[in-house]
């Protein structure tokens, strides 16, 4: 008979026998994390990755403009109920715009500014709604689609320094733009110089208040269209981008300088027409 210690332990044996296929594994370089990716397979997985990226990137781009677009027409929106306000206190008037009388100060084409830095204190267009309160906050007459020389960051503190100086004679240099373009209050044409009201209208269209900047290439705010104020308040979008920017001047590098001799007031009548089609 057999003695028990020299009769086979099947516990031993499948011990060995797991060593044995491990090491086996490992010498053979298939170990049982897996198989690594060749070169070729990550090289498809990259050019996919890329592909859609290249898919997604518009379509993030357009939510982005949708969005600030939509910021921009806020910024009108409020800008129209100041304006209402302002008439509402001031016999029907609309903010007056010190350019429209003087030529000499540029024209339409600075209906863009809202402090004319010749001496503190001269508020003009729609500066006037931020100089007597009607609207608090500056930024809401800057778009977040501005890619040109006068984002809101480089007026920021002037707006206010400007308002503290609003009793002083202490000269302020240069003027402070915004994005929008305002309308005035009188027409572009200098031989009718009777000031509008807020709800005078023409063979029943509506005012043209404000829109996106007009005074050259680069303060156009939206590549494709542009956002309208009216008088009753109303801010519509008009995908005539192409058109309007035929009219506009380019600008000098520092952005200050823009001829007067373009056609703004035609430019004008073409966005009056779209505002009451």
């Amino acid at each position: 008979m057999t003695p028990a210690s020299a009769q086979p332990n099947p516990l031993t044996e499948r011990r060995t026998t797991r060593r044995v296929a491990v090491v086996r594994a490992a010498s053979s370089g298939r170990i049982a994390a897996g198989r690594a990716f060749s070169m070729v397979e990550l090289l498809v997985v990259l050019a996919v990755v890329v592909l859609l990226m290249s898919l997604l990137m518009p379509a993030i781009s357009s939510v982005k403009e949708n969005a600030r677009r939509i910021v921009c027409s806020s910024n009108l929106r409020q800008i129209g109920f100041a304006t209402a306000q302002y008439a509402g206190d001031n016999d029907g008037h609309l903010p007056a715009a010190v350019v429209l009388e003087d030529a000499s100060l540029g024209g339409p084409q600075e209906l863009m500014s809202s402090h004319r830095g010749v001496k503190a204190g001269q508020w003009d267009g729609l500066g006037l709604l931020f100089k007597r309160g009607y609207c608090e906050q500056p930024a809401c007459f800057y778009c977040p689609s501005h890619h040109g020389n006068h984002p809101y960051e480089r007026y920021a503190n002037d707006w206010w320094d400007r308002a503290d100086l609003a009793n002083s004679n202490q000269p302020v240099d240069g003027p402070i733009y915004m994005n929008y373009h305002y309308g005035g209050d009188r027409s572009w044409n200098p031989s009718n110089i009777a000031r509008r009201r807020l709800y005078d209208t023409k063979k029943g269209s509506q005012l043209v208040i404000a829109t996106d900047g007009l005074r050259s290439v680069g303060d156009f705010n939206h590549d494709v269209g542009l956002n309208v104020l009216r008088s009753d308040g109303a801010v519509s979008w008009f995908n005539s981008g192409p058109k309007v920017r035929s009219y506009l001047p380019t600008i000098d590098e520092n952005g200050l300088t823009v001829s007067g001799e373009e056609d703004y007031a035609g430019l004008w009548n073409v966005i009056e027409e779209l505002a009451n089609q």
